[in-house]
């Protein structure tokens, strides 16, 4: 699945969060610094996260609950979100606290209402078509 982001700086940020749930305190020798990927389009520059189908976030018991907060303010000023959809947010951290969640879970509805495939993506002109040799 898809989601859309308003731009690669914020995609990174959104990425590099979701894998500081995981690893709070990581080692500086650590290479992995994010967890999800994002596209650009290469005609619009829309931007696109890229959460994979399934996938599972441990959440570490020292991981801060409120850590996406930031991400998400902006959609509360725009009233895309409410102030309660972050709660739930935070709540569902907070009761998944050394345990595995589906990323999903984590996503406001308005984030999984814009969602879209590879195939929607595809047909909308996101991936061009390989050049044939």
């Amino acid at each position: 699945m898809y989601i859309p982001v308003s731009n690669p700086a914020r995609a990174k940020e959104l990425s590099e969060k979701l894998y500081a749930l995981s690893r709070p305190n990581p080692d500086p020798q650590d290479i992995t610094k994010s967890l999800i990927n994002w596209i650009t389009h290469l005609v619009t520059g829309a931007v696109m996260a890229d959460i994979p189908d399934g996938i599972r976030l441990p959440v570490a018991v020292a991981s801060d609950p409120k850590i996406l907060a930031t991400l998400l303010q902006p959609f509360v000023d725009t009233g895309k979100i409410t102030a309660a959809d972050v709660k739930q947010v935070e709540t569902k951290l907070i009761e998944d606290k050394g345990k595995s969640v589906l990323l999903t879970d984590l996503l406001p509805d308005f984030w999984l209402s814009q969602s879209q495939t590879y195939e929607q993506l595809k047909e909308a002109g996101w991936f061009p078509d390989p050049v044939q040799l």
